[in-house]
């Protein structure tokens, strides 16, 4: 009997013990698996609401982020954030982990918020109803303030990436105490804001409000119908009263006095004595854009919608005058009405036989007048003849679409016969890169076009207009300064070695190049073999001024004019260091190209001489 018992006592404790394992594992399991929830704050919304989802996990695994792709197919998200909470609850402690999504549903009716993974986990599917905004339910509100947007152009039609206006005025009887204005939230589209808002009174069916008005510009990015949904305002407007004569048949004498509350008075609000105000929430209708594609017959590079498009070169009066090796500069400015500055383009231009172009990157800007954006765009040419004699510079050709009219147009700058003039040898020298667009940026702005913003400063018209006069001369005058330099620096090499032997005549025997001819070459051939442009550029400058030094050439096309041999190979040393991110030079093909040229070459070994400081700036 003890023995069945003991039995029986035993199969107790371990039953016992089996349960409070099996209820161990079943908490460890629990704690392990990190359950992922979501919720949204609203299950229906009307019409250009914003919507709250919320994505909750017990415990956040290191990378583990919601994959919110699924959201895109009808919400627009507007913002993400996180927040982390932590709680001890009876000894037990509690973490948890959000990320808050601001959703845009994008149409109307049952849409379903699809599951978010997150890690190795997914929420459960969640359904929203967006409804249509209803009317206003109080019809005396509505006579004291209401929202009115409108669409331009008329006929609510126009082409992709054509501008469209989009007004949105505010008309109110009553004062306001405060409040917002969303903007409009089209999908496919980009929308900026024309600047501030405007403020005047208007008169609806012979009653007078205070009207706020804002307007904006929509850019469709692809054809087709385009929903833009309402606009929506939330704020709160002092609650009219009922007449003088009502209060007084009503209420007490003091009520006759004051009103209903004394400190309900217009005088009082915004203080802390006055009344918050009635709430009110307004909500536009929704518009319907029609956009057009491209037209089938529309030849141009570029797709340029616009109202009004204009090229304006800063060779009005004609070109300057061109010489051999002298840089000329060139201003070309694309004004479009109805483009943003991002949508115009560069200026296509190409080199020509004797003539090569060097474009800079254009400067451009945006500006409007409250109804239009204004694109501008100034790009900046360089020319570099190669030689004297006649060239042609070709037409400069830009297609558009005018919106107006309805048909392709061509903005034209026509077609320049230069007469080249000789290198004026010592009188006007290369300008560096730096220093040319130094310059460029000098100029004055071309006269502003009905559809720019002339604003100028005279000082600065004053000194630029001098600068553009009167370049030659002050270019001039530098080179001459240079060249006087260069000389007073050979002089003073030259004398030590005189004074250390007496015993040599002045005049070198005539089969024996100078000293520096000859040290001008071997540094030469050091800069070719290490592919170095710039080194190769100062040491054939210099082996000019030592071949010429009554006349040296004062740039690297006025040297090539001036051999038999190599001139193509320097022509593209030059071009290449005035070319932003040029190819990787390679100086051997230059140097035995001037072999006959610079006679028998140096010994590689001989290390270059110290050189003066580079003509041209180091390009990266």
């Amino acid at each position: 009997m003890n023995g069945v018992k003991r039995r029986m006592i035993r199969w107790r404790a371990r039953g016992i013990q089996a349960a409070v394992l099996f209820l161990l594992l079943m908490q460890f399991a629990s704690g392990a698996q990190a359950e992922v929830r979501a919720q949204i704050d609203r299950n229906q919304v009307y019409e250009g609401d914003n919507v709250t989802l919320s994505i909750e996990v017990d415990r956040r695994q290191a990378g583990d982020n919601p994959d919110l792709t699924p959201l895109e197919k009808d919400f627009r998200i507007l913002g993400t954030s996180t927040r982390s909470q932590f709680q001890i609850i009876n000894g037990r402690q509690f973490n948890s982990f959000q990320w808050i999504v601001q959703l845009l549903p994008l149409r109307r009716g049952t849409i379903t918020v699809p599951p978010i993974t997150v890690g190795s986990e997914q929420t459960e599917p969640l359904s929203l109803r967006v409804a249509e905004v209803p009317e206003q339910a109080d019809g005396a509100m509505a006579e004291e303030i209401f929202l009115e947007v409108e669409l331009q152009p008329d006929g609510a039609s126009s082409y992709v990436q054509q501008q469209a206006g989009y007004t949105v005025r505010l008309f109110h009887a009553v004062p306001l105490h405060d409040g917002s204005l969303t903007d409009p939230t089209p999908a496919d589209a980009v929308v900026e804001r024309l600047g501030e808002d405007r403020s005047y009174q208007s008169s609806r069916n012979g009653k007078k409000y205070q009207v706020i008005e804002r307007r904006y510009a929509i850019f469709p990015e692809k054809s087709g119908e385009l929903r833009i949904p309402p606009v929506v305002f939330d704020g709160h407007v002092s609650a009219r009263r009922g007449s003088g004569q009502a209060r007084r048949r009503s209420g007490s004498m003091i009520d006759q006095f004051f009103g209903s509350d004394f400190f309900d008075d217009d005088f009082f609000a915004g203080t802390p004595f006055g009344s918050p105000g009635q709430p009110v929430k307004l909500r536009s209708e929704a518009l319907e854009l029609r956009v057009k594609p491209i037209p089938d017959g529309f030849t141009g590079q570029e797709w340029l919608p616009s109202e009004q498009l204009v090229l304006h070169d800063s060779w009005t009066d004609g070109p300057p005058e061109f010489r051999a090796g002298e840089p000329v500069s060139r201003k070309i400015t694309i004004e479009a009405k109805g483009l943003a500055a991002s949508q115009l383009p560069l200026i296509a231009v190409t080199d020509t036989a004797g003539l090569q172009v060097y474009p800079d990157r254009p400067v451009s800007d945006s500006r409007t007048d409250g109804v239009w954006v204004f694109g501008r765009s100034v790009q900046q040419l360089g020319y570099m003849p190669e030689a004297a004699g006649r060239l042609t510079i070709p037409e400069i050709t830009l297609s558009w679409w005018d919106t107006k009219a309805d048909k392709q147009r061509e903005a034209r700058l026509p077609a320049w016969e230069i007469n080249v003039l000789p290198g004026a040898g010592g009188t006007a020298a290369t300008l560096p890169r730096a220093a040319q667009t130094a310059s460029v940026a000098e100029e004055p702005d071309e006269p502003a076009s009905t559809v720019a913003d002339p604003r100028t400063e005279p000082l600065a018209d004053t000194i630029s207009t001098f600068l553009e006069q009167h370049w030659r001369w002050l270019a001039a005058a530098a080179g001459a300064v240079l060249l006087i330099v260069f000389l007073f620096v050979m002089r003073r090499r030259q004398g030590p070695r005189a004074a250390s032997e007496p015993g040599k005549t002045e005049s070198a025997p005539v089969h024996e190049p100078p000293p520096d001819l000859s040290a001008s070459r071997r540094t030469l051939e050091v800069a070719c073999r290490n592919n170095d442009a710039q080194a190769a550029a100062q040491a054939l400058l210099e082996w000019g001024a030592a071949r010429w030094p009554e006349d040296p050439p004062l740039s690297l096309g006025g040297l090539a004019g001036r051999i038999a041999h190599g001139a193509e190979q320097v022509r593209a040393l030059d071009k290449c260091l005035y070319a932003s991110g040029h190819p990787h030079w390679q100086g051997m093909d230059l140097l035995e190209a001037l072999g006959p040229e610079l006679g028998k070459t140096g010994d590689s070994r001989v290390q270059p001489k110290e050189t003066l400081a580079p003509l041209y700036p180091q390009h990266s």
